[in-house]
């Protein structure tokens, strides 16, 4: 019921960079009649950034809205997890007239436009470390720069970079160069491991699912109401009374609620203020710590219980 009922969107409006003060703004109250806000997208970790569409109906503004070039949206649960998404306005349109109005926003997560111009020429870099010229670059934009899991730790340049043009560009090149894998977002910059996955600062665990999970090849998918903090290449857990899993040939299914691990790849949504909308598709592969090998242990562990109590 929760899920239904505890829904919340609030948007806020801004011509420059989201500040504290906003153009206009748009706030879901916890009790009444809620505006009709949905939003829908698809994230993926890339650096071309994640397509979002807002959609606004019955509402008729004060102000044209082609003043409108950023906004910031939170959204998700008023009693559990929400997020807050600083987007840029690629453009809008007025998908339906008043008085049943609708109006549609397309946005980015991040921005569209190419971090500031930014000329730094390496010469002598060559042998020095690699993080600490990403950590130049950064700070000379301004970005803030996050290291999961250590990835550049003891990497040196290879060569002399000429780190010239377009600050987020040269970072990209450098870094797709050195196999380092990277995302960007609206003023930070975050280098990880695929492989490993992002550990998130709060456990994401999916408490409900709205069908069987499919799997195929170590791949999944996995369908839940919307989770507002998970991201790309975060781990995220399942209980494994959800998962079916091959062990020896054999399916193992409805073992010890021991969380099952998974990485995920993407995901998109569809979520809404007043309608029954909430949903969300999870492609995800499994962790570094399988779901077969955690069925393994408790098999294991099971085995080891039962001998003890039959002697």
């Amino acid at each position: 019921m929760t899920l239904q009922f505890d829904k919340f969107i609030n948007v806020f409006f801004y011509e420059k960079v989201p500040t504290d003060n906003s153009l206009y703004s748009i706030v879901t109250p916890s009790t009444g009649r809620k505006p009709r806000i949905s939003l829908s997208a698809e994230y993926f970790s890339s650096n071309t950034l994640v397509n979002i569409e807002l959609k606004i109906t019955n509402l008729s503004l004060d102000v044209p809205i082609t003043k409108f070039k950023y906004v910031r949206i939170q959204a998700g649960y008023l009693k559990g997890q929400s997020t807050t998404m600083d987007c840029q306005i690629l453009f809008a349109y007025m998908e339906r007239p008043a008085p049943d109005s609708i109006m549609v926003f397309k946005i980015l997560k991040g921005n569209w436009t190419n971090f500031n111009l930014f000329r730094y020429y390496g010469t002598g870099l060559k042998g020095t470390l690699l993080k600490d010229l990403v950590k130049k670059v950064c700070d000379a934009m301004e970005m803030t720069f996050i290291e999961d899991s250590s990835v550049l730790a003891g990497i040196t340049l290879l060569k002399d970079e000429n780190v010239a043009g377009l600050g987020k560009d040269c970072l990209h090149n450098i870094l797709t160069a050195y196999s380092i894998d990277h995302d960007f977002s609206l003023g930070f910059l975050r280098c990880f491991d695929k492989k490993k996955g992002i550990t998130p600062p709060t456990e994401v665990k999916l408490n409900y699912l709205s069908s069987p999970i499919q799997q195929e090849a170590g791949s999944s998918t996995i369908k839940a109401p919307w989770i507002p903090i998970l991201e790309p290449y975060q781990v995220f857990s399942v209980d494994s009374n959800y998962v079916r899993q091959s062990f020896g040939g054999a399916i193992a299914a409805n073992l010890v609620g021991v969380p099952v691990k998974f990485i995920c790849i993407s995901y998109k949504f569809n979520f809404s203020t007043v309608e029954d909308e909430n949903s969300m598709t999870i492609f995800a592969q499994n962790s570094s710590i399988s779901s077969t090998d955690q069925v393994a242990m408790e098999l294991i562990k099971g085995f080891e219980n039962s001998r003890i109590v039959s002697e």
